[in-house]
């Protein structure tokens, strides 16, 4: 008898915490623009993470042509969602291909290597990569929250 208890409270609990899965998430807008040294930083990976483990939910988002960033929270929610409230750590990071192809030059690649050695370069300072070191925070707070972001190369 007390077997069967104990397996339904368990039961009950699963489907409890499946219920309150990532699509109920109480988020927050956030939007910003990235610019380093004064000038727009397209397709660049911002990221979100919380200062303190447990009191926030990492997030994500992708600069455009504008340098203009929308976060959407790693853990569930729909595209540009944001953010729960909390204290976080942000990270910048960039990368570009430092090698072009044509078409046949991209064949040959294939052909000889198996696979496309495109040279990539990050194009962000090492220290803004690191949401822990990178001196970059924000503070998410309830409504629509805008975190412009100013990097500098040196």
């Amino acid at each position: 008898m007390q077997k069967t208890t104990l397996l339904s409270m368990f039961i009950s609990a699963f489907l409890f915490l499946a219920g309150c899965g990532g699509n109920h998430l109480s988020t927050e807008y956030v939007e910003g623009v990235v610019t380093l040294d004064g000038h727009v930083l397209a397709d660049a990976t911002i990221s979100f993470s919380p200062v303190v483990e447990g009191q926030g939910i990492s997030a994500v988002g992708k600069t455009d042509a504008t340098g203009k960033y929308v976060l959407t929270a790693i853990q569930g929610g729909k595209d540009g969602a944001g953010t729960t409230v909390g204290k976080y750590n942000i990270s910048v990071f960039k990368e570009e291909a430092t090698k072009h192809y044509t078409d046949e030059q991209l064949k040959e690649e294939v052909a000889k290597r198996g696979f496309v050695d495109w040279g990539y370069k990050v194009v962000v300072p090492a220290r803004y990569t690191n949401p822990a070191s990178s001196g970059l925070t924000a503070d998410v707070v309830k409504g629509k929250n805008s975190v412009n972001l100013d990097l500098k190369s040196k």
